[in-house]
């Protein structure tokens, strides 16, 4: 179950950010960063991973493809925030539009 929900979750970030990483590429900002197989630890990453029951993920491959999500997330997120402060826009204000993001995000498959 651990490793089909990741592969769930890794579809859904993707869907979100495709827009803006295709705009990325467009505007030749991608800086072509081969993520896959990356061991080092994303900046927000918490030392362990747990399940919905508490129980730490031993999953390497299900950790490396978080640890992944998460750097690309971090990398957009950083280069987005770059491009606001950098067209005048309220750097407070535009981490208030990111958190909100964030806190709209819905769970798919939520077991209800």
């Amino acid at each position: 179950a651990g490793l089909g929900q990741m592969r769930r979750l890794r579809v859904c970030v993707i869907i979100l950010f495709q827009a803006f990483e295709a705009e990325l590429f467009a505007s030749g900002a991608a800086k072509g960063n081969d993520m896959a197989g990356t061991s080092k630890r994303a900046k927000s990453e918490p030392e362990v991973w747990k399940q919905p029951d508490g129980a730490v993920m031993s999953c390497e491959e299900s950790i490396l493809v978080l640890r992944e999500n998460l750097s690309e997330i971090e990398e957009i997120c950083q280069e987005a925030l770059e491009d606001a402060v950098l067209m005048d826009v309220s750097e407070a204000q535009f981490r208030e539009v990111l958190h909100d993001l964030v806190a709209k995000l819905t769970n798919p498959y939520n077991k209800g």
